[in-house]
């Protein structure tokens, strides 16, 4: 395996961890939003990294559900953008781990322009402009995502809407 190769192997990797996306899908985003940061509207060839993936961060909440032999023990769950995603299993790891395999892809938003101090990635929570708030209000009412990833949520995992 090459340097090229490996890189895009731990790309992909990093996608899949951080949230459960494939590039495949990084790049349809990508593409619904002309390779330009969804905030600001830079191409990304303006910069020497890829445009970062934006995701609303969410508060999982667990519980253990009474004893029964029919019934799974513990159940996470998370709310985002007004679902309520919900996974059942033996233990609370597996059932943390299996919430995020289903939410932490229905969190991603889109992808902004990079930059430690200064991208839109970096500057959505340092808000001093108006015109870059109604560029964000833009973004955040009509998420580009939302034309890649639905918004339904997957059957047969106890999800309720």
């Amino acid at each position: 395996m090459n340097s090229e190769q490996a890189k895009q192997r731990a790309k992909a990797k990093r996608l899949q961890d951080n949230y459960r996306i494939t590039t495949e899908i990084r790049t349809q985003i990508a593409d619904v939003q002309e390779r330009k940061c969804g905030i600001c509207g830079r191409p990304e060839s303006d910069f020497t990294v890829p445009l970062q993936v934006d995701h609303k961060h969410f508060k999982v909440h667990t519980h253990l559900n009474p004893p029964s032999p029919t019934s799974y023990k513990w159940t996470a769950w998370t709310e985002i953008e007004g679902i309520i995603y919900e996974a059942l299993a033996n233990t609370k790891e597996r059932a943390i781990a299996d919430l995020k395999d289903i939410a932490l892809p229905k969190s991603v938003r889109g992808l902004l322009c990079p930059g430690r101090y200064f991208g839109c990635n970096r500057l959505l929570g340092r808000i001093d402009k108006i015109e870059w708030l109604e560029k964000v209000l833009t973004y955040l009412r009509n998420p580009p995502a939302h034309k890649v990833i639905p918004r339904i949520p997957r059957k047969g995992y106890g999800l309720t809407t």
